[in-house]
């Protein structure tokens, strides 16, 4: 069983504790992360834009490193959510299916707000905005097993079973020793 780490147990318990069918990856990504941003794909043609809400007309030297790094780190999470996502698709902690297909064109998310002007920013990676049209339309579910997994804090039943087993040796061993001891007298 992988060791998650603390970015991905929040994903997990956010998609545990998720409640109705709004358990698709854009309703599950960190606000935080796409603040003041907007995702705009093209669905046929693959291509991406990140809408940066704008200041001014023309960018600032500040405001265009701000958007490099904010598309690096925005593409890390993107990565990491369907990363997480397969990984438990894999291992059959999670399903997901396609409840209905949107016909649109273009697919649109974020946080920055729509009535703003703002800087458009090319993603050159068709396959992040390929990762993004496959999971967007679908719903994920966890399955029995990653709630038992999160209700016992993210330890396999394997590992509990053997913390059980080390204890029990443990404890037989410092019998023994007393017992050993005491024979003496």
């Amino acid at each position: 069983m992988k060791k998650f780490s603390k970015e991905e147990k929040k994903i997990i318990r956010q998609l545990v504790n998720t409640d109705g069918c709004s358990r698709n990856i854009v309703n599950l990504f960190n606000d935080d992360a796409l603040e003041g941003v907007r995702l705009l794909i093209d669905r046929e043609t693959l291509s991406a834009e990140l809408l940066f809400e704008a200041q001014g007309e023309i960018p600032s030297d500040k405001e265009v490193q701000r958007m490099r790094d904010r598309q690096d780190s925005i593409a890390k999470m993107i990565l990491s959510y369907v990363t997480l996502f397969r990984y438990l698709e894999k291992y059959d902690l999670a399903i997901s299916y396609q409840p209905t297909s949107s016909s649109d064109k273009f697919i649109k998310f974020g946080q920055g707000a729509v009535n703003l002007p703002a800087h458009h920013w090319k993603l050159n990676d068709k396959g992040l905005a390929g990762l993004v049209a496959e999971y967007y339309d679908k719903e994920i579910i966890p399955t029995h097993q990653l709630q038992h997994l999160v209700d016992n804090d993210f330890i396999s039943d394997d590992e509990l079973r053997f913390k059980s087993q080390i204890r029990a040796t443990w404890t037989a061993i410092g019998i023994s020793v007393i017992l050993g001891i005491s024979s003496l007298w």
